[in-house]
Order: C-alpha cells, then sequence, then structure tokens
C-alpha cells in the first residue's frame, strides 16, 4: 500500500491511516457484494416471537463501529491531526462539526434504507379521536399491531389513509357505543407528525406494538458511542458526511470533492436498500421456509397468538426476525441462520494477500489508494477516481461471477431478508374487511 503511494518509509501517509483505509475497503466490498456469508445459532425463548440478529447472533451481526471510528476516518482525508476524543486541529473545522454531520447522515441513512428496526410497545389508554403520540425518536412505522390483555391476543393492524377509509367506511371515527372495539387498521396520513391514528378508535384499553426506524443514539466522541449501523454500511455515513462539510461556505469549501463524496454517499444508500443479511434457516436441524412479518400479517392474521414449533422465519427488517409459530415450551428450539455476516476484519491488514486471490487484492488496494489521494486535494481526488471506479467494476465482475454459481437464484435468495419491505399491507376496511 505505501509502495503504491511512493512513501514507503510512511511520512506522508502513516501506517495507521493506510490500515484504516484498507479496513474500510473491506467493509465496501461485503457492503456491494454481500460475499462474506456465515452460519450462526441461537436458542429461541419459550413465548418470544422477535428477535434482534445483532443480540442473538452478535458473533457475525453486531454493530461494532463508534462515532470515533468515523472522526478519526474524517480527520484524515481533511488532513487533520488524528485524535478522536479532542480536536487539535485548524479552525477550518471542529470536533462539534464533525460528530453533528456524522449524526445527520447517520440518522438520514436509517431513515432511507431502513436497514435497522426497532420494536417499541406502548400502553394505550381509550379516547374519542384514537390517536396516539409516537416517541420522539421514531422516523418512519413500518408495522403496527394491538394487542389485549383480556382475552390475551394479538393482532397486527394493516396500513391504511384517511381517504379510503371515509370513503368505504365512513363511520370508522364513531364505533357502536358500549361496545368492545378494538383497532384494525392505522394511518399517519394526516395527523400531525409523531401520531398515528387508529381505526376505529378503540374503546378498551390496550398495547401498542409497533415496529420502525428510529433516530440513531446521540454520539459523543468524548466518550465514544457505538453509531448503530451495519459495520459493513458505516463508510456511506462518512462519505455522506464528508460530502456536507465540504460543502459548507467558507474555507472549506470544495465543491470538486463534495460531489465525489456525494456519489460515494448514493452509493452506501443503493447497497443499503439491497442489502442482504437472512440467507437460509433451520429450525432443530428441519429446513423451514422464510418469509415477511407483512405475509403472515395479510395470510395469518393470529399468528402471534399460535405456539409450538416455529416452522416460519418472517423476516421484518435486515436486523429484526419473527419465528411463526411462536416457540413453546416443550423443548429448546436452535435455530440456525445462513446469513451474510460482517465482514471479517484481518488481524494484520497492511499490504497483505486477501482470500480471493490477486484480482481482489489488488481491487482492494485500489479503493484505499482512492482514499489516500482524495485528501490531496480536489485535482488528485478527481484523478483517483479511476481507482474507484476500477474497483467498481470488480464488485461488478465479483457479483456476475455470484451470480452464475448460483444457477441465476442469487437475486432470489438475497431477497429474503428483504421480504417484508416487498410486501406493504394496506387499504384495509376498518370494520374487518379489506377495502
Amino acid at each position: 500500500m505505501l509502495t503504491r503511494l511512493g512513501d514507503p518509509l510512511g511520512v506522508h501517509w502513516t501506517v495507521a491511516e493506510c490500515q484504516r483505509y484498507l479496513i474500510e475497503a473491506l467493509h465496501v466490498w461485503n457492503g456491494i457484494t454481500c460475499s462474506a456469508r456465515d452460519r450462526g445459532t441461537f436458542t429461541a425463548t419459550a413465548g418470544q416471537a422477535f428477535y434482534d440478529l445483532p443480540t442473538v447472533i452478535s458473533a457475525l451481526r453486531a454493530y461494532t463501529l463508534h462515532d470515533q471510528d468515523l472522526i478519526l476516518d474524517l480527520e484524515y482525508l481533511l488532513q487533520e491531526p488524528p485524535s478522536a476524543t479532542t480536536w487539535t486541529g485548524t479552525a477550518m473545522f471542529s470536533l462539534d462539526g464533525l460528530t453533528e454531520a456524522i449524526q445527520r447522515r447517520r440518522d438520514r441513512f436509517l431513515w432511507e434504507t431502513r436497514t435497522v428496526a426497532t420494536r417499541e410497545l406502548k400502553s394505550v389508554t381509550p379516547d374519542a379521536n384514537g390517536r396516539v403520540a409516537l416517541p420522539s425518536d421514531v422516523i418512519t412505522v413500518l408495522r403496527a399491531a394491538w394487542a389485549t390483555a383480556s382475552p390475551a391476543a394479538i393482532a397486527p393492524m394493516l396500513r391504511d389513509a384517511e381517504w379510503g377509509m371515509n370513503a368505504y367506511a365512513r363511520n370508522w371515527p364513531t364505533p357502536v357505543a358500549g361496545t368492545a372495539i378494538t383497532p384494525v387498521a392505522w394511518s399517519v396520513g394526516v395527523t400531525p407528525p409523531l401520531t398515528l391514528q387508529l381505526a376505529p378508535p378503540p374503546t378498551v384499553a390496550g398495547t401498542l406494538d409497533t415496529i420502525s426506524t428510529v433516530l440513531g443514539a446521540t454520539l459523543n466522541p468524548a466518550t465514544g458511542v457505538l453509531l448503530g449501523v451495519p459495520d459493513d454500511f458505516a463508510w456511506g455515513t462518512k462519505w455522506g458526511a464528508l460530502r456536507d462539510l465540504l460543502s459548507a461556505p467558507g474555507p472549506a469549501n470544495d465543491p470538486q470533492r463534495a460531489a465525489i463524496a456525494g456519489q460515494l454517499w448514493d452509493l452506501s444508500v443503493a447497497s443499503g436498500k439491497a442489502s442482504a443479511v437472512l440467507l437460509d434457516a433451520r429450525v432443530n436441524g428441519s429446513l423451514v421456509r422464510i418469509a415477511g412479518v407483512a405475509d403472515a400479517d395479510h395470510y395469518q392474521r393470529g399468528w402471534q397468538n399460535s405456539s409450538g414449533v416455529p416452522t416460519r422465519v418472517l423476516t421484518a427488517a435486515p436486523n429484526l426476525i419473527a419465528l411463526a409459530p411462536v416457540p413453546d415450551s416443550v423443548t429448546p428450539y436452535t435455530i440456525l441462520l445462513d446469513v451474510v455476516r460482517n465482514q471479517p476484519i484481518p488481524t494484520s491488514i497492511l499490504d497483505c494477500y486477501f482470500e480471493g486471490g490477486v484480482a481482489l487484492t489488488q481491487a482492494l488496494l485500489d479503493y484505499a489508494e482512492f482514499c489516500a489521494r482524495f485528501k490531496e486535494g480536489p485535482a488528485q481526488a478527481d484523478e483517483a477516481t479511476t481507482l474507484l471506479q476500477s474497483f467498481l467494476q470488480a464488485t461488478s465482475v465479483a457479483i456476475a461471477i455470484d451470480t452464475a454459481n448460483q444457477l441465476a437464484t442469487r437475486k432470489a435468495t438475497l431477497r429474503e431478508s428483504q421480504r417484508n419491505q416487498d410486501i406493504t399491507p394496506t387499504a384495509v376496511d376498518p370494520a374487518g374487511g379489506t377495502a
């Protein structure tokens, strides 16, 4: 790496800096190609439907990168002294400015890609309006269900809009007095921000069970905070933040390099939307079907009320799955999952030979050299885009070879973890039927 840069002694580009560029190259490679695959297992909990993959198979899917990691990366690319916890650089930038740019782009990445979903439970007391205030960190609601204590039951609600409900069930806002009414639909069509409309308004207390995209944790490089995005896409947050920093008015303004950073941000979003996680699943050694939570919500609305041996793994988001039926307590259930894992990072990475041969090694070195030359200025960054294009061409070749090896089933296999995003529940009649 240093030899390619013409700096074998590591004077202008340090060893630590080049290592970070190579590590990022590995993450970008896996984010685009989904080539790092492995098998993980966990034991299901009786009565628990939903499981967070970064928690239950943390060795393969945990989020491990912190705000301090991206702070260091930005400092290298901006030619500021590398210090993740305090600012020792020029007045052109500041630690607060870098942190705010990272947090803004991190949250936008979560919003645009929906790669991370969070399940939350909220007790709801009946009122005439049927409107429920959501937590302030909610960006987008992906799914909502209604749970009652007596009788103990939970039923998914289908997404609708007030226009459709007004057209096909005009009495939805006024349920029959004296009857126990539970909502069957939800909407955010005309409500204020962070407010969910339940239809019809419930007349009995219950629990709102939501799956949402939420804002990430507030970053604080002084102590270090997990980014909360998949490791293989943290680079997108970095390039998005760099795009904002180089687009700001003043001495830092560099529209040419900002445009290049923006292209990499766009690439990260597109790759994140298409990212795969779950590839295959078994329960106690028996192959089970993979489907979306929305599939079960449409065609087996009471799936969360039945228990037994799980026969399906349902995807709610790339990080969140459910088991159906809900595991019972008759016997422990071992869940085996084949997944796209976090890219393994070699202990000694500088100038090493990567598994995959000379072609992969040269592609990764191309990306790392592009990063190293990006910091030199707009002209050098523009010239280095040929290295970036070479790397991206290599990812395309890797995908083509992988597709051929899977006999044209690669796309179908990789879409398993996106099943819930493919099927959006809509247009339900609050009286109980589908409009």
